[in-house]
């Protein structure tokens, strides 16, 4: 034999010469870690009792027993390596067969926690909003549901437009958004759209006619209707009336007196719980506009009204503190800018100031928030929430965030106004739905939507939208 071969033999060949193996020959065999290796027999015919591992190649396996599979390449073949997205979530990359990294790291699945995980752009995006539709308040033409929360009962008031004469209800919903009963009649003839709001007692109820004045009707938190309805003042609404709760068992109440051509009227009341005006009732301002739509928003130290009038010629946006027997504070405030044939719809307290929520029915209008200073003013500018005129959105704020309710969606937006958020509310969509109201408190939010001639939806779900109450 000239020399030791590359070529490993079978063992069984060399003990034909009595030997082991054949010295300097390279031997199969079994490794540390597995992989096939070789040893070369001894010039005394032994096999040495090491394994030489082979280089290591990319095929998933570690072959030359040093630091794990495919250790000298990249990554390990097909692997799935964690990385950090262009959003900065947890995502993922698979190994190649040739044992290289892709440049891409896959965002993972979005998760309902407020954060964007798969980089789109938006947090909890494509997922569905917690739960299903709750059973709606009876009636086949329902308008202007309006909620208020005392801590464990929804109440939900609203106008029945096709039962006899007009009829408004109160139906209410437990903590878990079962009906409470059956709906609780607050007027069955001549009845109007209706505001709601808890006292700490009681929820009062107030509602104008046309023409026939402003009434207003407690329940208690058992549904025990509480007196008579009694008539507050002699005005002809036509709009919705704005409650809020005043003091220990009062509620403060903002609403307009249509007299056309010139003897348009915008007045203020506080009432007790029994309907009695406690006080006076206050001419809030020396327009003579077309009064829609009035809202009350507590504030640090007094109430702010917000209300539309056409006093310009098209609808705008104005609102004026009140002290708490409303009396007028301050002067008016026009938003946004008086430029556009604005609507309003919603307002809510924010720190520095206050988001509106309106429509726009200019060319280009659509659904609108923006926000302003403590004294009114706008700031910034506004940021489109629905487009095509349909939407009327109905704010609010968490803490951190600013919660809208289109009818169709439920948006969370950030305190510069960005969408980061959005749920469908009622699928199938539906072009005119109108009239949502949103009642956000301790992470629960009571999402209410009517749209005329069809139909009502009430939700129930968490603060993110996707998250259990």
């Amino acid at each position: 034999m000239d020399g030791a071969s590359d070529a490993p033999v079978d063992s069984a060949d060399a003990f034909a010469d009595g030997c082991a193996c054949a010295p300097g020959v390279k031997l199969a065999c079994v490794t540390t870690c597995g992989s096939t290796g070789n040893v070369t027999c001894t010039p005394q015919c032994e096999i040495p009792s090491g394994c030489a591992p082979p280089p290591e190649i990319c095929n998933g396996l570690d072959d030359d027993c040093v630091n794990g599979a495919d250790d000298t390449f990249a990554c390990k073949q097909f692997d799935v390596v964690s990385c950090a997205t262009s959003c900065g979530s947890a995502g993922t990359r698979k190994c190649t067969a040739t044992c290289s990294l892709p440049s891409t790291c896959d965002a993972p699945a979005e998760v309902c926690n407020s954060l964007d995980e798969d980089c789109d752009g938006l947090a909890d995006n494509g997922l569905n909003l917690f739960g299903g539709p709750l059973a709606k308040p009876q009636g086949s033409d329902i308008r202007s549901i309006r909620v208020a929360y005392n801590g464990a009962i929804y109440a939900a008031a609203y106008l029945d437009l096709a039962a006899s004469n007009l009829a408004v209800r109160v139906q209410r919903y437990n903590s878990a958004g079962a009906a409470v009963g059956a709906p609780i009649d607050i007027a069955t003839t001549g009845g109007g759209l209706p505001s709601i709001a808890w006292n700490g007692s009681a929820f009062g109820i107030v509602w104008g006619t046309d023409g026939g004045g402003i009434y207003f009707r407690a329940v208690d938190a058992t549904g025990t209707v509480q007196g008579p309805a009694a008539k507050v003042h002699n005005a002809n609404a036509q709009s919705w009336v704005g409650i809020t709760p005043v003091g220990i068992s009062d509620f403060l109440l903002v609403f307009g007196h249509y007299a056309p051509p010139a003897g348009n009227k915008f007045y203020s009341a506080r009432v007790t719980s029994s309907g009695s005006v406690a006080g006076t009732v206050n001419d809030i301002t020396t327009s003579t506009g077309r009064i829609t739509q009035p809202a009350l928003v507590p504030s640090t130290s007094d109430f702010r009204a917000f209300w539309s009038d056409d006093r310009s010629g098209k609808y705008a946006i104005y609102s004026r503190p009140l002290d708490s027997l409303g009396k007028a504070l301050g002067v008016e405030v026009g938003i946004p800018n008086n430029q556009k044939d604005a609507s309003f719809w919603s307002a809510a307290a924010m720190p520095g100031g206050f988001v509106v929520g309106y429509s726009s029915f200019d060319v280009g209008g659509g659904a609108f928030i923006v926000k302003t200073d403590a004294g009114g003013a706008q700031t910034g500018q506004p940021s489109i929430v629905s487009a095509g005129g349909q939407g009327l959105p109905e704010v609010a704020w968490d803490g951190t965030r600013i919660a809208v309710l289109t009818g169709d969606e439920f948006q969370l937006r950030n305190t510069q106004l960005a969408l980061t958020s959005k749920f469908a509310f009622w699928s199938p969509t539906t072009s005119n739905l109108r009239y949502p109201s949103l009642r956000l408190s301790a992470g629960r939010v009571f999402g209410a939507a009517s749209a005329a001639t069809t139909s009502a939806q009430v939700r129930l779900f968490g603060a993110l939208g996707c998250n259990a109450p």
